[in-house]
């Protein structure tokens, strides 16, 4: 028998005979094998597209030629049923964000992993409130993609959304299907024809000097909201606070500081600890002014004497010792302002009142950036010798303008 198979047509696949028996002789010095009677194994090759779009070519053996050809069929079969199921893969499918029942790897499967938890929330949002609701229906190569995309648009714009909501919206997609052109999925991703929704920005309102004032005498000697509004810490790293982070008297340092090493987030599985917002946000210092740090010293010796560590956190639920749920913490911020007759914001609006007393205070932008630990600035406050005496000065500039409006 020939060592080669009859020629196969194109997309069939290529079989061979190989010479891997005991019995087969090696090759000679002139390059050709004797003659023989083969006993070896029968090889088969061939080229096909896997359930996510990737180009392979596996290979198949067996003791016949006639089983390598069997093998040949059922690759090609499976092959087949794959190319239907890319082909009728509609946006829900690939977006979904339940998808471990699904025999694919979709986007969100791939995806879901490298997002911190309060990413993954948001993700799964406006996957399951606007873009499954909107084009889940459609399939992913139909090319009425662009058009439907700028229809959900304009929906949820007519919805009042705000056109952050669009934006993130937009970025899920353009990134969803990224991946399925590179995956062959697509031919082309349809947020590349349409333009992203627009750049305009609902700035959250600061509070005044005033109205901050008001808030904080109601807040007494609880230090939470006095973080909030004069250190400018994020919720998640109020929550995530330990009492290890937070040197109230370092020796031939001019005033005590906090550090902010993690970020508390609630999963659906409970609490989740993990890096701060970004990489600027990590460990960075923040110099505390005098009304602030009293009252963590007031604190610390109240927790301290109940048997508190250095490791328990600063701010647990106070009925249970657990991480406290963010939705507490944003309760106890929204009666606060009530209680001071201050029209309701955003506790994250708390980080815009620090900026904006820092700005009254003369400290320039860059060192704001560094004490609330924005992402634009390139090397963080920890690394760079000459602005941590910045940041204390700022600080104390912070506490002299404070102490003179109040």
């Amino acid at each position: 028998m020939s060592d080669t198979a009859p020629r196969r047509r194109k997309g069939e696949g290529s079989i061979s005979r190989m010479h891997d028996h005991p019995t087969c002789p090696p090759v000679g010095r002139d390059g050709n094998r004797p003659e023989h009677e083969c006993r070896g194994r029968f090889r088969a090759r061939m080229w096909v597209t896997t359930m996510i779009g990737e180009r392979t070519r596996p290979t198949l053996y067996g003791k016949t030629e006639r089983e390598v050809i069997n093998k040949l069929k059922e690759l090609t079969a499976k092959e087949v049923t794959n190319a239907v199921t890319t082909g009728s893969l509609t946006i829900e499918d690939w977006f979904r964000t339940d998808a471990a029942d699904l025999e694919l790897v979709n986007h969100w499967t791939s995806l879901a992993p490298t997002l911190r938890e309060n990413t993954r929330k948001g993700y799964i949002s406006k996957i399951n409130r606007y873009i499954i609701p909107h084009l889940g229906k459609y399939r992913l190569d139909s090319k009425q993609l662009p058009d439907r995309v700028e229809a959900m648009w304009i929906a949820m714009r007519a919805a009042g959304l705000e056109e952050a909501t669009l934006r993130g919206t937009h970025a899920i997609l353009t990134k969803g299907f990224k991946v399925a052109v590179r995956r062959g999925r697509m031919s082309r991703n349809p947020c590349d024809l349409i333009d992203a929704p627009g750049t305009k920005v609902n700035p959250r309102r600061p509070l005044t000097v005033e109205e901050a004032w008001q808030v904080l005498k109601l807040a007494g000697d609880n230090p939470r909201f006095w973080l909030a509004l004069l250190a400018g810490l994020r919720q998640g790293e109020a929550l995530a606070l330990r009492w290890k982070y937070i040197k109230l008297d370092e020796p031939d340092v001019p005033m005590p500081y906090l550090i902010v090493h993690e970020s508390l987030a609630w999963g659906d599985d409970g609490p989740v600890f993990g890096p701060p917002k970004s990489e600027t946000s990590t460990d960075r210092p923040v110099p505390l002014i005098p009304p602030v740090a009293d009252r963590l010293r007031k604190l610390r010796k109240v927790r301290f004497a109940a048997g508190a560590t250095e490791d328990d956190l600063v701010f647990p639920n106070p009925r249970t010792g657990r991480p406290m749920d963010n939705k507490r913490d944003w309760t106890a911020w929204t009666l606060l302002l009530e209680l001071a007759g201050v029209e309701h914001t955003a506790l994250h609006a708390a980080r815009n009142t620090t900026s904006q007393l820092l700005e009254n205070a003369g400290v320039p932008p860059r060192v704001v950036a560094e004490i609330l630990g924005h992402a634009d600035v390139k090397v963080t406050f920890n690394y760079q010798a000459d602005n941590l005496p910045a940041a204390f000065k700022a600080m104390q500039d912070l506490d002299t303008y404070w102490q003179e409006a109040a």
